[in-house]
């Protein structure tokens, strides 16, 4: 197994071959350690932005006017994930 700093990585997930400059739809997932629910909570079947999901959420909506090659389609902030 790879080590980076001293510490055991997993392999990459991309797919070889495939250059990720290509226009394209990506599916991107960010974890907090621990699954710590930094950006809210889910009450009664709702995600409840704490002020740290609020950041996320504005900032994520944001992406496409700092690049213009970028467009947001579906997204989903997940408290705990």
């Amino acid at each position: 197994m790879k080590k980076f700093r001293g510490k055991y990585r997993i392999d990459s997930t991309r797919l070889k071959g495939w250059d990720y400059s290509n226009a394209g739809f990506y599916f991107v997932t960010i974890c907090t350690k621990d699954k710590h629910p930094y950006f809210g909570s889910v009450e009664d079947g709702e995600v409840k932005f704490s002020s740290i999901g609020e950041i996320v959420e504005r900032f994520w909506i944001d992406i496409p006017r700092h690049f213009s090659n970028i467009e947001i389609d579906e997204y989903v902030v997940m408290p705990n994930h």
